[in-house]
């Protein structure tokens, strides 16, 4: 890791196996080989922190070069003596990101980047923007697949400029082969079989500890052992689109006009707070085709509509699909006070996740044709949406600190060429439901009372 020459590396690690420590001492060597540079160390929590800041102090002060140090929360730095001229080293967390802007820096390195968000990672890489200092990015995998697993994937890929990128994969076997050993045994190999495991010595640590990792694996389930010990992401667990049909399903260009004779819808995912507005484009004679994404967020509402009705009016008069529950209620009805095609989609438990369902069973069918085009914002969120198992059933969200928004208007637009009308069946069902119950607990109360009228406006709701 010290040695790398790539710019940008990412480390994805197994638990415990020293990848602080090497971050700490990459750090030491930049600060004492470059006087008057600056560096900044970043991490998810002040806790976390603490970590690489007490590594790099010892160091410091056992190779003689420690100046001074600042340990006040929020305001934590190294200064080394490089050369007559000292460096400084920052550290800063990203549990509050406004306070990790700043003027540029030489360097970055980042602990714990399983759990790196979005904006922490824009304000990290703008750090060093104008610079060009290389970055380091170091953590365990877990279930997010956020900016960390870009940067791991971009540098395992075979096309990569090795000048910029990289990637290392430090599992337990890094850590095995280490260990003293006095019983003559080699590294590991990676097919190792499981009668290689089975002998044990006291006085071999190595041994020792592969015993302890044999004696995990058939403890721990098979997801959990891949992710604390083979440093794998995992990616299966609670994943709703499978990463292979995320890139498989996901050609050609975005699309900037319409094609001519082609008909298109817009599914909308309506902002709330600090979310996005989305607009996603579906080209019904393009197999379907989601065929381009806008979005925006902080713009009123006489704004956004006016952004909406030029969408339809650019995409042949597209009809826009507008998620009605909570914010897009007054959107739906000034649109369609313009005369914009509008098409309401209520949001329900009984409704998002048939939703979701079958835009993924889209992805993942090879012979359906639906396409994707390559937007940064919707493969992202598509790779990282989730589902979670609830005392009702199942919830369909995105991870904490992520968003979900482009992948609810595309399902939304899905659902608006291939079932049109789920979203207000569902919503008139449920309605239906609850006065049918309500007429029944008072009819119960109140024989022969006029709640037959209930019964049969319900009657009239299923029939509708």
């Amino acid at each position: 890791m010290i040695q790398e020459r790539a710019s940008d590396l990412a480390v994805v690690a197994s638990f415990q196996v020293g990848k602080s420590v090497a971050l700490a001492a990459w750090k030491l060597l930049r600060r004492w080989t470059m006087p008057g540079s600056k560096g900044g160390c970043f991490a998810p929590t002040e806790k976390q922190l603490v970590i690489v800041f007490d590594q790099l102090s010892t160091f410091a002060r056992t190779a003689g070069v420690l100046v001074s140090q600042s340990t006040s929360p929020g305001q934590r730095k190294i200064v080394i003596g490089a050369g007559g001229r000292e460096a400084v080293e920052h550290f800063y967390s990203w549990d509050n990101p406004e306070t990790m802007r700043g003027p540029a820096l030489d360097d970055i390195g980042a602990d714990e980047c399983g759990l790196m968000t979005e904006p922490a990672y824009g304000i990290m890489s703008s750090r060093v923007a104008a610079t060009l200092g290389p970055s380091r990015w170091i953590g365990n995998p877990g279930l997010l697949s956020g900016p960390f697993r870009r940067l791991i994937d971009r540098g395992l890929d075979p096309q990569r400029d090795p000048a910029l990128f990289a990637t290392y994969r430090w599992t337990w076997r890094e850590l095995a082969n280490v260990r003293p050993c006095i019983c003559g045994l080699g590294p590991v190999a990676p097919d190792a079989p499981p009668s290689w495991f089975q002998h044990s010595e006291p006085e071999c640590k190595r041994r020792a500890y592969l015993i302890r990792i044999a004696t995990q694996k058939d403890t721990l389930p098979p997801e959990m052992f891949a992710t604390a010990y083979e440093a794998e992401f995992a990616s299966g667990e609670g994943s709703v689109f499978r990463q292979d049909c995320i890139r498989d399903k996901t050609t050609g260009e975005p699309a900037v006009t319409p094609e001519a004779g082609h008909r298109y819808v817009i599914g909308v995912d309506v902002a709330q707070e600090v979310d996005y507005l989305v607009a996603a484009v579906w080209d019904a004679d393009g197999g379907p085709r989601l065929c381009a994404l806008d979005r925006w967020r902080g713009l009123p509402y006489h704004a956004s509509e006016a952004r909406l009705a030029g969408l339809s009016q650019h995409w042949h008069g597209a009809t826009l699909v507008i998620e009605t529950n909570g914010p897009g209620r007054p959107l739906y009805d000034a649109l369609n006070h313009r005369g914009v095609g509008v098409r309401e989609f209520v949001t329900t438990a009984q409704s998002k996740g048939p939703a979701i369902l079958a835009f993924a069973a889209a992805l993942h069918d090879p012979e359906s044709g639906v396409t994707l085009a390559p937007i940064p914002p919707l493969q992202d969120e598509l790779r990282s949406f989730r589902f979670e198992r609830t005392l009702n059933g199942y919830r369909y969200t995105a991870p904490s600190g992520m968003h979900d928004d482009c992948v609810m208007a595309a399902a939304v637009g899905h659902q608006a060429l291939t079932n049109p009308h789920a979203g207000m069946l569902d919503y008139l069902r449920s309605l239906s439901e609850e006065k049918a119950a309500a007429a029944a607990k008072a009819q119960e109360k109140q024989p022969g009372a006029p709640f037959d009228d209930q019964v049969r406006e319900r009657r009239g709701w299923l029939n509708a």
